[in-house]
């Protein structure tokens, strides 16, 4: 599972006529060869790139390196950006379950560069005589200018060696183990990344309607578990995000997108900071103790200029009436921000989704579920939404988020008949609208199975609709950037984009790819790679953000980064050929649609 045939033998070819040199960094092998980490029978899998940065990184390990040298070194005769270089950097922290603020492995030195600060051996290969040199251990100490020079020691009698080596791989394995396969990123509060006139701008969510202006702007915070039970954390963020969605109805409030809402999760808020960042007038935040079929649930409204609550209540009832504190919670916020109610908005106040808290459980389970993303899951997710459809035949949301199951087991390879996976998806869709045309998350679900079946102008019409019953929704003003991205309306998707990162200021991955998608289709190559690659590090699973890398890379003429994407997308795919990329694409460029599978064959992706 390492490089095609042609790279080995550029990499042979390279190394002619030197020692084969490997590091070990921390008591992990770089395998330059196979772009890896190895410790035992451990194997991390690295891109060609990150290999190289951390091969130099280690070659000068103990050494301030400038950022300028980097670029220079590592991407000779390529422009790439500053933030290029940083999320290498991050990746390679990543591997090896570092962090900035407490470096073991790779230092930043403000305002000039990085300094790697592991334990580096230099191991030669076994063809010469075998021995291990030691080059650096530390933590570094302070010199007189703030920057210490490595120290080698070098020596020739055995006893010494040894000692060196034993003192060397003790400090490697006496830290835990770490690998970032199955890790996540620690999530820091950033300014957001807004696409304006397709330019980069670092600035806070601001919204151009004067009627929004005037508007409060509430951000919810997932409601807390006051139980014990960790396996209620769906019932109970289930319960924030319907908050969410009812208020995200009401005309005259701007409710901030749950993907914003649940980065906070866990942590304590100043209502201050979150207004500085945020925008935000007003916080709602409360908890959920569910016992059998009791049930607490508490909330408070804070008004961020001043500080203190404006409304509180906590509410003792049987589980049967959790639909009913939802409503209570949600009109007592419209009373204590006095707003004012169109028709429409009433309306809404009086929906009623379903009377069976059994079915209830079993959509939030399956929902869950779905928004996983991996095959077993998959399975499981229409299971449990099937069982809640028999408990509750006119439960709309379970018949929509069924749809989008079928959508993605057809998009991924999972079934042997997608085509009548997405027949029956539609059906479904169709369903969910019939039964509830008031949701806006059922119009999304029928617009998404309309793009997937290349019914362009259906899935825009369904889109439309669900912003038309939530203008606050921002995964509907995504999702219609994501059908103009398949139309070929790069700028426009570009715009729609910029609104959704307004009303979602912590957006998840799909609207970074969704921007590395428009700056392909515009040609920017360079512009594209950066989004895709803010998109991957922040889920590194998506199948759409591995092909597009790919091709992008393929633009760029990286073909060693291009294969590694591929190899590390049919380890989680191992179905998916280019045929099946081309019979379920929405891309509605034929010729656009030629190249970028040609990209993806000449990458590596079977026909």
């Amino acid at each position: 599972n390492v490089m095609s045939a042609k790279n080995n033998s550029e990499n042979e070819a390279d190394t002619e006529g030197r020692e084969e040199e490997n590091w070990v960094i921390n008591g992990w092998k770089l395998d330059e060869k196979c772009h890896c980490l190895i410790q035992g029978e451990d194997v991390v899998r690295l891109e060609p790139k990150i290999t190289q940065l951390m091969a130099y990184l280690a070659a000068r390990a103990g050494e301030p390196i400038s950022r300028e040298q980097l670029l220079d070194e590592v991407w000779p005769g390529t422009i790439v950006s500053d933030e290029s270089l940083t999320n290498a950097v991050n990746k390679i922290r990543r591997a090896f379950g570092d962090s900035s603020q407490n470096p073991q492995v790779i230092e930043t030195i403000p305002k000039m560069g990085y300094r790697m600060v592991a334990a580096v051996i230099k191991e030669i290969s076994e063809e010469k005589p075998a021995y291990r040199e030691v080059i650096k251990d530390h933590k570094l100490s302070a010199s007189s200018d703030g920057l210490s020079r490595p120290r080698i020691w070098l020596g020739f009698a055995s006893i010494l060696v040894v000692a060196l080596i034993a003192g060397a791989l003790w400090y490697g394995q006496d830290h835990d183990r770490k690998q970032v396969s199955t890790q996540k990123a620690e999530y820091t509060p950033v300014k957001s990344d807004h696409a304006l006139n397709g330019k980069l701008k670092d600035s806070k969510p601001t919204i151009s309607d004067n009627k929004t202006k005037q508007s409060p702007t509430i951000l919810v915070l997932p409601f807390r578990n006051l139980g014990s039970n960790d396996e209620e954390e769906y019932f109970i963020d289930g319960i924030t995000e319907d908050i969410i969605t009812e208020l995200s109805r009401l005309s005259g409030l701007l409710v901030l997108a749950s993907n914003t809402s649940f980065r906070y999760k866990g942590q304590t808020i100043v209502p201050q900071e979150i207004a500085k960042e945020l925008n935000a007038s007003h916080i709602l935040e409360g908890g959920v103790r569910k016992a059998g079929d009791k049930l607490r649930i508490t909330a408070q409204l804070t008004d961020t200029q001043k500080g203190h609550h404006i409304w509180a209540d906590r509410y003792d009832r049987s589980l049967t009436d959790v639909f009913a504190v939802q409503d209570d919670v949600t009109q007592n916020i419209v009373n204590a921000l006095a707003l004012h109610l169109t028709d429409q908005d009433k309306v809404a106040l009086t929906r009623k989704y379903t009377s069976s808290i059994e079915a209830y459980e079993l959509f939030l389970r399956g929902r869950n579920l779905y928004r996983k993303r991996t095959m077993e899951d998959s399975k499981q997710a229409k299971v449990v939404l099937k069982e809640a459809i028999k408990l509750d035949p006119s439960y709309a949301r379970t018949y929509g988020t069924l749809a989008l199951t079928l959508i993605q087991e057809a998009n991924s390879g999972w079934i042997e008949d997608p085509i009548e996976a997405r027949d029956r998806a539609l059906e479904l869709a169709r369903k969910a609208v019939l039964l509830d045309d008031q949701s806006p998350q059922v119009y999304w679900s029928l617009a998404f199975t309309h793009l997937y079946r290349k019914e362009y102008e259906e899935a825009t019409d369904a889109v439309k609709k669900s912003i038309d019953i939530s203008p606050s929704y921002a995964d509907a003003h995504a999702l219609l950037a994501f059908i103009k991205n398949f139309l070929g309306e790069a700028e426009e998707a570009i715009e729609l984009l910029n609104k959704s990162m307004q009303l979602n200021p912590h957006y998840s991955w799909d609207y970074l790819w969704n921007l590395g998608f428009a700056y392909y289709t515009l040609g920017e190559f360079e512009k594209a790679n950066e989004y895709l690659d803010k998109a991957q590090n922040r889920n590194p699973n998506i199948r759409n953000i591995f092909l597009f890398r790919a091709a992008t890379f393929m633009e760029l003429g990286m073909q060693d980064e291009a294969e590694w994407e591929i190899e590390q997308l049919l380890q989680l795919y191992p179905n998916l050929t280019v045929s099946l990329m081309s019979s379920q694409s929405p891309m509605a460029d034929s010729k656009a649609l030629e190249v970028f599978l040609n990209h993806l064959l000449n990458a590596g992706l079977p026909e």
